[in-house]
């Protein structure tokens, strides 16, 4: 009995020496863990650059490029500004939808063109735009106003014939006997004006009412034109006025040179004018016919903003400031109707052979 008592206690002493041992195995182990961080996980062989940065892919640095730009180029001469006058609105409207910034040139030469350039327009063509058009294939140039450089893969025209005024007094003539009775019509022009501009004004007229006969007396032989260089604005309608003329056309140069017409100067004679008046527009004033390049210069827009040429487009024409108590909705309309059969080609204004 003793004995049995004696191996109990040796056996509970060696369990519990075994047990601590395995505590303090446990311990070791959990201390020999923690001695190294949750964080070096990596595997053998592989080497971490020192910092995450470089570890990061690098962006290529490219140079800045060229803005886009449209470069515009004005040929100091009448014409060309009298063009610039009606079309730089208009490209700059177009250049900021299409988000190209737009470049003034001084002068027409290879430097002046930075390599962001996409359009060239010329209004008014020099002698130097071919070479330039030559040498540089990969920009498209639009040239507005008279020139022979034919369009081509990256050459578009407007008005390569020029202002078309003969066209212009062709219209007028018509206008001015569409909306006159017993066509009592004339016209003003400056001495400096070439007189086939009194000739196409009168084939305009004729085109429209054939012979041209009155009914009534005072008979005279219509249309009557009136040249004004030293005499005052004033005495030119007064002499029209002597011939019974209920309508006139005032040219351009006219207009330009005698400072506008004056409602009290027009002595009840109806005014058609080939250029805006430049005061105040009266109740004479029938309409101005003016060149209108909006037109053309938006139906070549987007050929040349895809790279396009080969586009050749004539000078349209517009009716503004229209006094619809002289010129009707209807005669209105009909005018516009004979505008565009002239700009088309389909009614000729030169003499017929």
């Amino acid at each position: 009995m003793e004995l049995m008592k004696k191996l109990k206690r040796n056996w509970r002493r060696s369990t519990a020496i075994a047990l601590g041992m395995v505590i303090i195995l446990v311990a070791s182990v959990l201390a020999a863990c923690g001695a190294s961080s949750p964080l070096d996980t990596t595997p053998t062989g592989m080497v971490l650059s020192s910092t995450t940065e470089a570890a990061l892919p690098q962006v290529t640095q490219t140079p800045t490029s060229s803005p886009a730009t449209m470069a515009i180029y004005v040929n100091p001469d009448s014409d060309s500004e009298k063009l610039a006058g009606l079309t730089l609105p208009i490209l700059d409207e177009l250049a900021n939808s299409a988000g190209l910034q737009i470049e003034e040139l001084e002068e027409l030469s290879p430097p002046a063109l930075n390599p962001g350039t996409q359009i060239v327009v010329l209004i008014g063509v020099p002698s130097t735009a071919s070479g330039l058009i030559q040498n540089h294939p990969e920009i498209q140039f639009l040239l507005i106003g008279e020139t022979d450089i034919e369009p081509g893969a990256n050459v578009s025209t407007i008005g390569s014939e020029g202002l078309p005024r003969h066209e212009q007094s062709f219209l007028a003539g018509y206008i001015a006997a569409l909306i006159t009775s017993e066509w009592r019509v004339g016209m003003m022009m400056t001495e400096t004006e070439p007189t086939e501009l009194a000739d196409t004004f009168q084939r305009g007229v004729t085109f429209y009412c054939g012979l041209c006969r009155q009914t009534f007396p005072p008979f005279y032989d219509y249309p009557i034109v009136e040249k004004v260089e030293a005499v005052e604005i004033g005495q030119a309608f007064q002499a029209l006025s002597g011939f019974s003329v209920d309508t006139a056309y005032a040219s351009e140069g006219v207009i330009n040179q005698m400072g506008g017409i004056e409602e009290g100067e027009t002595l009840a004679i109806k005014v058609i004018g080939g250029a805006p008046p430049l005061n105040a527009r009266g109740s004479n004033w029938v309409t101005t016919i003016q060149f209108d390049l909006e037109t053309p210069i938006k139906s070549v827009w987007s050929a040349l903003i895809e790279g396009s040429g080969g586009k050749d487009l004539p000078i349209n024409f517009v009716l503004t400031d229209v006094n619809d108590e002289l010129l009707s909705p209807g005669r209105f309309d009909h005018a516009n109707q004979v505008i565009s059969d002239v700009v088309a080609g389909y009614i000729g204004v030169e003499e017929i052979p």
